[in-house]
């Protein structure tokens, strides 16, 4: 996967290749954003949809105090 900052992101004309943007069920689009956090001195990282930068902030700020185990996955169908 490549990263590229918000501020290139933000300034090219192209839209995210279609595995990074998808549409709700209302019809708006959102797309794939990358947040990471450190651990045990090593950094890692998540990937969560939202609608814009705008969107992605709000929802990291939300995950800070509400995220919660759900268990492991073992396969995806």
């Amino acid at each position: 996967m490549t990263v590229i900052k918000f501020s290139k992101a933000w300034r090219d004309e192209g839209n995210p290749e279609a595995e990074f943007r998808t549409v709700d069920d209302f019809g708006r689009y959102m797309f794939r954003f990358l947040a990471e956090y450190e651990f045990d001195g090593r950094i890692f990282s998540i990937s969560f949809w939202a609608y814009d930068i705008a969107d992605a902030e709000r929802r990291i700020a939300r995950m800070r105090g509400s995220l919660n185990l759900q268990g492991q996955i073992f396969c995806e169908a």
